[in-house]
């Protein structure tokens, strides 16, 4: 009765969706308290659950907590910064694979994405050559020698671009073109190409998947990814991020196998907002870090709390190398956990000494814009902001004629004082 109540719930318009993508769920308080977010059965969860599986074997909801994935994108949201992620948004090859059309796979593997909760669905759709019988294995190699001539003219093209580039780069004429165009029948060892590149393959792999989205009556469906996974969709100003984002309360870390990576760019790792954020060290000002496993204070049976605290501001941006993954996350951990966010900080003392001087203008008048960064403790003598003929300004004149006077001074009281 329970596996039939599920099959109708997902094949009802109420549940809709894709069994391969985790939903979340949220309900009310008082629905909370009583395990209530309109499943047969009642679920102990927070704010939010991700719901895997309606139904598993075992009678009950497979469900995971996300309330802390909740509290860092909240965090996120609040640092008032942009969030920068992948470049491109083309999905790899592997996404669009797809197991009902290979001729190699084995007629078990063509039926695999019928049911959901199978096993097999969350496995990967490339061939397994292990498992092949030898009908299969000789289909899987005439396909192979099927794809050689088109992958031997890309490593052609491949190599004419590098020779126009070389030949660009010392000033002559590429050798390997005519009319301006690129020879794509350059002569290649393919042994020798998966010597030396062992990545060009994927490059081929992506094109041809490319042309197969890119044809007339293609009927294969891109992976458009969120350049940062959700994260943020706004894109604040520098000014906002560094005037307007508010200080947060972080704790610097000490060095360990997990972190070990920070200590060969002298940099420190800095616990901020739920994730492990990077600073210089010489922002920390002789700031320690926290000892966790050292002993307690000899005056005080407790532990300094306080002792690697501090507040720490995002320098620029937030920058996310793997953006996060919900569909076929069958591994329990929560979505955010398989994402990997960069932060830069800087300790919020030594950066608002950084942006005080003493003649505070309005942000973007003329007046904060004309400022010269001379003001401030970086000491180089240049207006600030992208101006067209400064030096023609009344207020570069004057402070140019102020500069050159004090450096007169002081050359004459040296030598003043070198006579003396």
């Amino acid at each position: 009765m329970s596996n039939s109540f599920a099959k109708i719930l997902q094949r009802s318009k109420f549940a809709s969706y894709d069994p391969a993508i985790a939903q979340t769920y949220t309900a009310s308080r008082a629905q909370r308290q009583r395990g209530e977010y309109g499943f047969k059965r009642g679920v102990i969860g927070g704010e939010s659950i991700r719901v895997k599986s309606q139904d598993n074997e075992l009678g009950a909801v497979d469900y995971s907590n996300t309330t802390g994935d909740a509290k860092v994108v909240q965090r996120i949201s609040d640092m008032r910064v942009p969030v920068h992620g992948v470049s491109s948004a083309v999905a790899p090859y592997s996404s669009y694979s797809d197991s009902n059309s290979s001729s190699s796979a084995p007629p078990s593997a063509k039926h695999t994405h019928d049911n959901p909760d199978s096993p097999l669905a969350s496995l990967s759709t490339r061939p397994d050559i292990e498992a092949m019988s030898a009908d299969e294995f000789r289909r899987y190699v005439a396909r192979l020698h099927e794809r050689r001539p088109a992958f031997r003219s890309f490593l052609g093209k491949l190599a004419g671009e590098r020779a126009a580039a070389v030949a660009a780069m010392r000033g002559q004429k590429s050798e390997g073109g005519q009319d301006g165009k690129l020879n794509t029948h350059t002569p290649v060892d393919l042994y020798a190409a998966a010597q030396t590149d062992a990545y060009t393959y994927q490059q081929f792999l992506k094109q041809e998947q490319r042309k197969r989205v890119d044809e007339q009556r293609g009927q294969v469906l891109v992976s458009n990814m969120h350049a940062n996974g959700g994260l943020r969709y706004s894109h604040p100003s520098p000014i906002e991020s560094a005037r307007l984002t508010p200080p947060l309360p972080g704790r610097i870390l000490p060095h360990s196998p997990t972190t070990r990576n920070f200590a060969n760019r002298q940099k420190k790792p800095i616990a901020l907002a739920g994730l492990v954020a990077t600073t210089d060290m010489s922002n920390l000002h002789n700031m320690a870090a926290t000892d966790f496993a050292g002993a307690k204070d000899s005056t005080s049976a407790r532990r300094d709390e306080k002792a690697g605290t501090a507040n720490f501001r995002v320098v620029e941006k937030a920058s996310v190398g793997k953006v996060p993954r919900v569909v076929h996350n069958h591994s329990g951990k929560n979505t955010l956990e398989g994402a990997f966010i960069h932060l830069d900080v800087v300790e919020a003392g030594s950066l608002e000494k950084m942006h005080h001087f003493a003649t505070a203008f309005p942000i973007g008048s003329p007046e904060y814009v004309s400022t010269f960064e001379k003001d401030k403790p970086s000491g180089r003598s240049r207006p600030t902001g992208f101006l067209v003929g400064a030096q023609d300004l009344p207020l570069y004149q004057k402070k140019r004629m102020n500069r050159d006077g004090e450096n007169a001074t002081r050359i004459s009281e040296m030598m003043k004082a070198a006579r003396g």
